[in-house]
């Protein structure tokens, strides 16, 4: 799971963003292409991981809508650009997951469980401005290379927090965990 949306984003993200640098490398070696000496069965594997990835890329067509940061990108045509599709659920799977592990890495090995609950939002940062205001007084962390991570809890209970996470500087993640009997 974390695998195929790994070389769906890589494959999303602009072809000269310094954060992201290597890692087209190993999407494409994940799907099998110029890698030698595969056994038989990990190369009928690799081939097809790359079908099932590239049954999902399309030319780009203008006014499609995109996750924030994944395109189109500045300074291609057009025409020449290509979406690659990322599922819904993929992509929020792997972001709760993401964001449990940050809060057992941030607050002190914590687990989310009942009655507190992840969500997962995707937003232009220009649209959130207001909510982005929330952050400025905590710090951010640097989780690894093209990982960095905001963290606020509420003064008044700390088990509600919300989180953004900006991953190669390109797709940002926010989250909260909320006490179901709030939502």
């Amino acid at each position: 799971m974390e695998k195929e949306l790994f070389v769906r984003l890589v494959l999303s993200v602009g072809p000269v963003k310094a954060e992201a640098a290597g890692l087209s490398r190993a999407a494409i070696k994940s799907l099998g292409i110029g890698v030698l000496g595969l056994s038989p069965a990990e190369e009928r594997h690799r081939r097809a991981f790359r079908s099932r990835i590239l049954r999902d890329v399309h030319p780009h067509k203008p006014g499609t809508e995109c996750l924030p940061g994944l395109g189109p990108h500045p300074g291609f045509r057009e025409d020449q650009q290509f979406e690659v599709g990322i599922p819904e659920k993929l992509l929020k799977e792997v972001a709760e997951k993401i964001v449990r592990g940050c809060e057992y890495r941030l607050a002190h090995k914590r687990i989310v469980e009942d009655p507190y609950a992840v969500r997962i939002h995707f937003a232009e940062a220009a649209k959130v401005q207001d909510v982005l205001k929330i952050f400025d007084p905590f710090g951010q962390v640097q989780i690894g290379p093209g990982f960095q991570v905001k963290r606020a809890a509420a003064h008044d209970n700390p088990n509600l927090v919300m989180y953004k996470i900006d991953v190669w500087a390109t797709l940002t993640i926010y989250a909260t965990i909320t006490d179901y009997a709030l939502t």
